[in-house]
């Protein structure tokens, strides 16, 4: 049976390693807590369609899956770095053409076969073929 809707893409996936995240206590089943821990995403599950968080508790070395809408809730927004990061209302899935962030910006995806990269003094160039 095919599956009802399309895959997350991994380009984009991959994409959000990195992002930093703050996780409450309450995030766990069965605890009440609102502490938040800091941490960030360090991979991309295809098998679950999910990303891997770690901690950086010092007494926690696990990772943890997490979905898209929780990684939107609990993303640091306070990070120096969250603007490098593109987080749009939903996922971006295979095949997908345009995103819209949550400041309403909108991205139109250019298809991989239309770029060309060039590589010139360890500097990766992205250009657009015509």
């Amino acid at each position: 049976m095919a599956p009802r809707t399309k895959k997350i893409d991994i380009e984009w996936a991959d994409s959000l390693v990195g992002l930093p995240v703050k996780i409450p206590d309450h995030w766990w089943v069965g605890y009440t807590g609102s502490y938040k821990h800091d941490g960030k995403i360090m991979s991309f599950d295809m098998v679950n369609q999910k990303w891997f968080i770690e901690l950086d508790d010092q007494d926690d070395d696990d990772q943890y899956l997490i979905a898209y809408d929780a990684i939107l809730e609990y993303c640091n927004t306070q990070h120096s770095t969250i603007e490098s990061f593109n987080l749009p209302f939903e996922v971006v899935r295979q095949g997908d053409d345009e995103i819209v962030t949550q400041h309403g910006t909108i991205y139109t995806l250019t298809p991989t076969d239309s770029i060309m990269q060039i590589f010139v003094y360890g500097i990766v160039y992205n250009l657009l073929r015509y």
